[in-house]
């Protein structure tokens, strides 16, 4: 599901502020955090076609610093060479070439910064292709970075995002992806989960329990919301 969100927003105002420094020449890391399931990842993937952004989504299987380059060569639709440094020439080169440097997003970074060689290795491709990058991640991405010489004295930009920064705007947008509508008791009682730290993740999956032009109320997603026992802290009792 693609659905531009407040939460996406503000995603893309920090990496259109780390592009702008980037072409002043200001070296520059941000973080974006908040616990799992709010909607990082799929807000990251609504913009990732976004022009110089390369957006990868890291996992426990990027094991090896040719793993992760050639990660970011695919994403960046850059040439992969046979092996770590003709990849990694193809990619200095690109960023040579360019008017106007990429940024480079990293989801669920701590797989990456918590493995010594892949987090040196980010810093030297900071270093020499003079890109900016964003982490995402959860709170613990903060003790990760700061272990990383070179890229934690670069954070300036710290974005902490949880079920609050969700609008009313959101939740129709949402609804209108599923193709229902929800009414406003529904909205209102989804906010206040959102609030209470139901994932939004857990809301969308519920949500696909209804059909295609059914109007939606609170009442019903009461039900579906305790069915599947994603209620939190008794806030729809």
């Amino acid at each position: 599901m693609s659905v531009e969100t407040t939460i996406t927003r503000k995603i893309v105002s920090v990496v259109e502020e780390l592009r702008k420094k980037a072409h002043r020449g200001i070296p520059a890391v941000a973080l974006v955090i908040s616990d799992n399931g709010l909607g990082k990842s799929a807000s990251l993937e609504s913009i990732s076609g976004m022009p110089y952004l390369i957006y990868i989504k890291a996992d426990p299987n990027l094991l090896t610093p040719y793993a992760l380059i050639s990660e970011i060569a695919r994403s960046g639709n850059i040439p992969r060479g046979h092996g770590f440094r003709a990849t990694l020439g193809y990619i200095l080169a690109r960023a040579k070439r360019e008017k106007q440097k990429t940024v480079l997003v990293i989801d669920e970074a701590k797989w990456v910064l918590r493995r010594e060689k892949l987090a040196e290795l980010l810093r030297l491709l900071m270093e020499q292709t003079k890109w900016n990058m964003v982490f995402l991640g959860n709170p613990d991405l903060l003790e990760y970075i700061q272990r990383v010489r070179g890229l934690g004295v670069r954070v300036d930009q710290i974005l902490r995002v949880d079920g609050s920064d969700y609008r009313e705007e959101d939740l129709i947008a949402i609804g209108k992806e599923l193709g229902i509508k929800l009414r406003k008791d529904a909205i209102a009682l989804l906010l206040s989960e959102l609030r209470e730290g139901t994932p939004m993740t857990q809301i969308v999956y519920a949500l696909c329990e209804f059909g295609e032009g059914e109007e939606v109320g609170g009442e019903e997603v009461k039900e579906v919301l305790e069915i599947k026992n994603f209620v939190s802290g008794g806030s729809v009792s």
